[in-house]
């Protein structure tokens, strides 16, 4: 724990530092934020699988494992996707040579792994243990999966992602939801790790798109574009 602590120290003097750099406009702020990125994207899967060991007593299923290894790569595409997919070098030709580059379609992967992959296997792990829920899980799992594949859909110009959005989220906030509330009044239930896991991951998605696609923000500026259209 005392090295992931540390790990952890030196992920946020990065981040601080990078922060800093940018401020005063240093051109080496985005080497920073890459050293701060690779790091990030060691430190949080395992401070996720550690929290998660000590919950579970040390016994983790490899869906979880799965998940810090989809974390980390999800912080590097985000990462890359805010320096346009490279890091580069400019010698005195004025040429620029990409040092360190991802391929645009990694934060998509991403994202359909965590659709089609993380998700199923996450209910159907937690099927296992528990036999109570499994249709409300399915129904959270459902609208989140949705709600992912409307925002690459968003990017690409596909799918019918205005629609898919609209779908997804009335599977996930108006029938999930009330669904998980009731359990806990009914039956006592403790809030599980799956909940958690898919309000998380519907948080995570939803600002990440918002911050790419530069939704509005505002009611006043979502109500204005509405009539606009």
């Amino acid at each position: 724990m005392k090295k992931l602590n540390r790990l952890g120290y030196v992920a946020t003097s990065f981040m601080a530092l990078y922060a800093i750099f940018k401020f005063v406009q240093i051109p080496a702020a985005a080497w920073v934020m890459l050293i701060a990125a690779i790091i990030l994207a060691v430190y949080l899967p395992l401070l996720f699988l550690h929290r998660l060991k000590s919950k579970l007593n040390g016994k983790l299923p490899w869906v979880y494992k799965f998940g810090a290894v989809l974390l980390g790569m999800f912080i590097l595409s985000v990462v890359f996707k805010f320096n346009l997919w490279g890091f580069y070098v400019y010698p005195l030709d004025g040429s620029e040579v990409p040092i360190f580059s991802l391929p645009p379609i990694s934060l998509n992967i991403s994202y359909y792994l965590f659709s089609f992959v993380f998700i199923p296997w996450l209910i159907y792990t937690d099927y296992k243990k528990n036999k109570k829920g499994l249709f409300k899980n399915l129904i959270g799992g459902l609208g989140l999966g949705i709600v992912s594949i409307s925002l690459i859909g968003a990017q690409l110009h596909a799918y019918s992602p205005k629609t898919l959005f609209w779908i997804g989220n009335v599977l996930f906030i108006f029938i999930f939801l009330p669904l998980h509330i009731r359990s806990i009044k009914e039956k006592h239930e403790d809030i599980h790790s799956i909940f958690l896991f898919l309000i998380l991951g519907y948080i995570l998605i939803l600002f990440i798109y918002g911050v790419f696609l530069k939704w509005d923000v505002s009611w006043h500026e979502v109500y204005m574009n509405m009539h606009a259209e």
